[in-house]
This record gives C-alpha cells, structure tokens and sequence, in this order.
C-alpha cells in the first residue's frame, strides 16, 4: 500500500541509506510517517511512566490470575473437582485474563519499555510510525477511491503540527491506525550518530512522509511536511504565488474570506490551536465552487509550482 502522487512526493535515490533503512523495516504495508519530538523532556517521562504503570497494573493482573490458575486447576484431581459449569467459566474467565494481559505485558516491554532502556530520554528524538496491520486490512476491502480518501485523511489527522508539537512519541499510538516503530527509532538513532557511510542524520527524519512505489521497479518517496510548515521563505512564497493566482483569475475578492476562514479553523476565539478537522476544508471548497473555481486543482497548482521553486539537492545525509 502507498501513495502515488509523483507531484506531491520527492523520490529518494535507491541506493541512499534511508531507502535500504525503509525497505528494512517496511512489511509491505509502504508507508512510514516520522518527526522529531521536541516535546519536554518530563513530558515524556509522564507518558512513559504513566504506560509503566499501567502495565504493571496487567503484570500484577495476570501473575494473580496465573496463581488462581495453579491453585484452583494445577492438578488433576483439582481439575476435576472443578468441572462444574461455574468452575469451567471462571476457567475460561483465567485462561483469557492471563492471554490479555500477557499479552499487552510483552507488547510493551518489546517496544516501549525496551526503546527507554536503549536510548534513555532526549531532548530531541526521532519518530517513526507505521500504519497497523488491520488498519491495512481495512484500506484493502476498500475501493480505490474510498481507501485513498480515507488513507489521506489519517495522515493529515496523523500530521496534524499541533498534536506533534504537544504530545510524546509514546503517546502517539493511534489504536488500529499508526503504531510507533521502536525498533525502526533505535535504529534511526544510532544511524544519526554514526559517521561516515550509512549515515542518516537526525534532520532527515523531520516531519515527513514516506512511500513505497508499488510498482517491483519503484523506490521510496517522501513529502517533506516540515519545508511548508517551517520555511518561511516558502510560506511566504505560497501566499504570494495564491494572491496572484486569484489576481490572474479576477478573483482577488476571494483572499480576505478565505484567509478568515483559515484564521478561524486554526485557532479558538481566545486564541488557542484547533486540532485538524477535516470538515475545516468544506467551508473553504464551498467558497471557491461559489465562484466557479475547483479548489482542490487550485490548490494543486500552487503546491507544484512552489515546490519546483524551492526543489534543492541540499538534503541531509541519506537522501
């Protein structure tokens, strides 16, 4: 599964060190999402210790359901004093008790708890999420259409500047949608600090995504999120490229409605981010059908001439 928009993607080389790292940790499911967290470092000491707790709370579950086990079924004869259909539901009631917790015990002490060990607590640290099996499963059943537009929708939820900027990588499990790879975010880690060939830095696996070309002569893409939320200079070019555009088209009116609008899904009336929604758009699209222009195509056209204006071969390491 991936994305083919070969307008809004860069490709990578395919000998670079970050498509071999990609195609490592890639399961067919073609897509990775990454950003380096900068959130406080207590912060996420609280995400992580908060997990902690929380399982050991299933550890402490399911050693006291495997001793009820052994007390109440460890021998034969005790076995067979309990088959009484009270005794073999609570059977049944121990045996899943004991999988589940099990279960989410080693979950999290081969992910979580085995990344903190490794690399400890930094100020700065490298996320890599994957999209969940199921998650895939899901997209699969789906038409092309309806899976794309669905797929494009978590990832703008999943990329969403204000979540990343407030909230730890730990705390970015999105349940049966985006996993955190741990074992791709050790990897990344070490790789940032190696010298020389196969080196990946740190800067690279800012807020991006990263694709899979399906076809078996494809490579790795990437959309570098960070270059249009961060860069001044572009953002300031996207603005100027969308006043002239509408200028171009006798449409001038439409800028101080349409940058309202923006203003307001942004923000709240005192001021504070708005988590994206991606019914926000719909008032925007409203407005520009309103006057007979396509608002996505407009959009596109803006996104593409910008991009080949600020198109640099000056990208980190492993690109």
């Amino acid at each position: 599964m991936g994305l083919t928009n070969s307008d809004e993607f860069t490709p990578l080389r395919i000998d670079s060190p970050l498509s071999r790292f990609l195609s490592k940790h890639d399961d067919k499911h073609g897509i990775f999402l990454s950003h380096l967290d900068m959130t406080p470092v207590g912060t996420k000491k609280i995400a992580f210790y908060s997990a902690l707790g929380t399982h050991l709370l299933y550890l402490a579950i399911f050693l006291w359901r495997a001793y009820r086990l052994y007390t109440s079924y460890g021998s034969p004869s005790k076995l067979y004093s309990q088959l009484s259909l009270y005794g073999i539901a609570f059977l049944c009631l121990d045996l899943y008790i004991v999988k589940v917790m099990a279960h989410a015990v080693r979950k999290f002490a081969r992910n979580s708890f085995w990344y903190r060990l490794r690399c400890g607590f930094r100020p700065t640290e490298i996320v890599i999420r994957r999209p969940h099996p199921t998650y895939i499963q899901k997209l699969n059943a789906l038409s092309v259409a309806e899976g794309s537009t669905l797929l494009h929708y978590e990832l703008h939820r999943a990329m969403d500047v204000n979540t990343l900027n407030n909230r730890p990588g730990d705390a970015l499990q999105t349940p049966e949608v985006w996993l955190v790879d741990y074992h791709a975010c050790v990897e990344a880690y070490y790789l940032s600090r190696l010298v020389g060939p196969g080196a990946i830095e740190e800067d690279a696996w800012r807020m991006s995504v990263w694709t899979k070309d399906p076809n078996p002569t494809g490579g790795w893409k990437v959309i570098e999120n960070w270059k249009i939320l961060h860069d001044h200079a572009r953002r300031d070019r996207y603005l100027q490229v969308f006043i002239d555009k509408l200028l171009a088209l006798g449409k001038g009116h439409l800028f101080d409605p349409w940058l309202k609008l923006m203003s307001e899904e942004a923000t709240t009336p005192t001021g504070e981010d708005l988590p994206l929604n991606m019914g926000m758009a719909d008032a925007r699209v409203a407005l520009f059908e309103s006057e007979g222009i396509d608002y996505e195509q407009f959009m596109t056209e803006i996104d593409q001439r910008v991009k080949q204006e600020f198109f640099s071969l000056n990208m980190p390491v492993g690109f």
